[in-house]
């Protein structure tokens, strides 16, 4: 049977037989899995520590954050839950700054004649 010879297995129209299903996962995956099924992310672990709830250690003592802690995670989770402002470009050459803008549009001055604001990439 022509099928069966090894070397005509590479070639062009013989089809794969046998071994693990495409996207199947191994069972090093699926134990990887199951072992971070009750974890949290990262993101999570920095909220709760910033918000002082107990966390329970390996060893199955209690640990409750410390104010120095707390303040820690409240700045590593920032970056996740604030966006930074982008730097804002005038088109008009204004020398304005940012507070007087802000000015301009609060007494009702968004005239097209102040220019426009363009982000900066």
């Amino acid at each position: 049977m022509a099928n069966s010879d090894p070397k005509n297995q590479f070639q062009a129209g013989h089809t794969k037989k046998g071994g693990r299903p495409k996207g199947g996962r191994n069972k090093r995956t699926v134990a990887r899995e199951e072992a971070y099924k009750g974890s949290m992310s990262s993101l999570e672990f920095f909220r709760r520590m910033r918000d002082g709830e107990t966390f329970k250690l390996s060893d199955g003592s209690d640990y409750v954050p410390t104010m120095e802690d707390r303040k820690w995670a409240a700045k590593e989770a920032a970056p996740y839950e604030h966006p930074r402002l982008s730097a804002i470009r005038t088109t008009d050459g204004s020398k304005k700054t940012h507070e007087e803008w802000l000015e301009d549009l609060a007494d009702g001055g968004s005239d097209e004649s102040h220019g426009s604001a363009t982000s900066v990439h």
